[in-house]
């Protein structure tokens, strides 16, 4: 036993009068750096409310070298890669098919790791044979990885909750039981606003059955698998019996639509107040004629990695510009990207957050992922988004929606239409405003209750009572028929057409007897 989970049960034994002190177990696999990041802001926040917390980490993207959590509490259990498993496996082709339209087939590409990677996680008998002696009281995973269902079977936990690193998705409400309103919920990957036009709405109520399919085929293999271990086991089942299930979004920020009371929002957890800018940040900022422009694409997106025609756009654009500074978040700030535009500055990190509460900060542009949009709209600055894939689509049309931001597309980029974009939000104040609007509407929320305690007592509460059933969806259980209501409206269907024919057959009838009686009227 380590001192540092002795101080944890001490701490547990020595506080039972102010909480009740909880072991719970985190599935935090790397593969993804913003979801490892995310998940372990989990761990992070519970160890500090005082609970006992161990994160289980399979380790399959060896490019992430940090571990989610910065909290020297908690625990960890390691699955390291297994080279020989993974052979060919890379990251870096991500890249070239962000840009293209290949991402579909690396998505089923890395599927096909991470289902080995599931094989090799249920068959990790040393870290399941310690983690299981240890009785965890929780289980929290991320839904992007559907193992955590079987892995907490295996562990014989049966209290367990669910978060999504973006929104809650039409395409995942289903499986909790959420029927969703094609005319104005919109899809994971809808290039569609929530007020669509009559061809628009034909399209996303074809599209959401095409989604929620697609999603179902990726996680299909998933479950594959994990049925021989468990054959009644499916992904969409197992999220629906989840006690909560937490959403990286505000209701303020996001799309309005159908919930349950199982839908808990955490924008923002555990981004805590910004701080000052590092001094040579500072001495930039300070010294921008007009302010400055924040430029980042997240850690998924490369900016590196971009086509030559979008670079040489923005450059030329940013060139248009001299009174504002523009600060690049770029990978290779070595290779001399923009060594020949004097007002934009290229590094490999930027103080993003701390940066975006800067009064002198005039927009960010972003390729509007889920992180980057609630920050920036958190603290009240107009977006420019170039979205690439998934859902900075939806994202980036909602911005532009409500008035918060303006997007671009990124094929066919030219230098005029980023200037044309620029302009409009740099002279047009509606988009500041709006924006701000938005963030002190958060900001007043968070006064009332924050995400972090949000979170902690929505966990604390699945931890002491689990999925009570007291607030699915009746929803979550029934087929497709009666789900869609696909049987009722067969059954109308087959009465109203019954009652035609017979409305045609007595109308029929009626007139073949009105022209006989007229016809022996005419012959008589």
């Amino acid at each position: 036993m380590t001192d540092v989970y002795r101080a944890l049960l001490l701490t547990c034994l020595l506080i039972p009068v102010i909480v009740d002190c909880y072991k719970i177990l985190v599935f935090n696999p790397k593969v993804g750096q913003s979801h490892t990041n995310f998940v372990g802001k989990f761990a992070d926040i519970l160890v500090d409310a005082g609970h006992d917390v161990a994160v289980y980490q399979p380790v399959l993207n060896e490019n992430i070298t940090f571990s989610g959590s910065k909290s020297p509490k908690v625990r960890y259990y390691v699955l390291p890669k297994n080279e020989s498993l993974y052979e060919g496996f890379s990251m870096d082709g991500y890249q070239e098919a962000l840009w293209s339209n290949k991402l579909y087939k690396m998505m089923k590409k890395t599927e096909k790791h991470l289902v080995r990677q599931c094989e090799e996680i249920l068959n990790d008998e040393a870290n399941i044979a310690a983690m299981k002696a240890e009785k965890f009281d929780l289980f929290i995973l991320e839904h992007s990885d559907v193992c955590g269902y079987a892995l907490l079977r295996h562990l014989n936990i049966t209290k367990y909750v669910s978060s999504t690193i973006g929104s809650l998705y039409s395409s995942f409400a289903t499986d909790l039981g959420i029927l969703p309103h094609y005319s104005y919920s919109v899809g994971f990957m809808t290039n569609y606003s929530d007020k669509m036009n009559f061809v628009q709405r034909v399209k996303r109520f074809i599209f959401h059955f095409v989604e929620t399919n697609m999603i179902k085929k990726l996680y299909s293999t998933h479950d594959d698998v994990i049925q021989k271990y468990y054959p009644d086991y499916s992904s969409g089942s197992a999220l629906a019996k989840a006690a909560f299930h937490f959403v990286n979004a505000d209701e303020h920020l996001d799309y309005t639509q159908p919930i349950t009371p199982k839908i808990v929002y955490i924008a923002n957890l555990g981004n805590g107040e910004p701080k000052p800018l590092p001094e040579k940040y500072e001495k930039i900022v300070e010294s921008a004629k007009r302010g400055v422009v924040l430029f980042s694409f997240g850690s998924v997106v490369q900016a590196k990695s971009m086509p030559k025609h979008i670079k040489k756009a923005f450059l030329e654009a940013f060139a248009e510009f001299p009174d504002v500074t523009f600060l690049w978040k770029y990978e290779t700030p070595e290779d001399g990207t923009a060594k020949d535009v004097p007002n934009v500055i290229t590094s490999k990190w930027l103080p993003q957050r701390d940066l975006l509460h800067n009064l002198k900060l005039l927009a960010f542009i972003s390729h509007a992922g889920q992180n980057s949009f609630n920050e920036a709209i958190g603290a009240g600055v107009p977006m420019l988004c170039l979205p690439v894939f998934g859902d900075q689509p939806r994202n980036a049309h909602h911005i532009a929606s409500k008035g918060l931001g303006l997007q671009l597309n990124h094929k066919g980029l030219t230098k005029a239409k980023v200037v044309k974009a620029l302009k409009e939000i740099l002279d047009n104040d509606v988009y500041r405003k709006n924006a701000q609007l938005i963030s002190k509407l958060m900001k007043t929320k968070s006064k009332i209750q924050s995400p972090e305690t949000r979170f902690i007592k929505n966990v604390e509460f699945a931890a002491q009572f689990g999925d009570t059933g007291t607030l699915s969806a009746a929803g979550a259980e029934q087929n497709a028929f009666v789900f869609y209501s696909l049987d009722v409206i067969g059954f109308l269907l087959v009465v109203l057409t019954i009652v035609l024919l017979l409305i045609k057959t007595v109308v029929t009838t009626i007139l073949k007897t009105v022209r006989k009686l007229l016809g022996k009227q005419k012959f008589e």
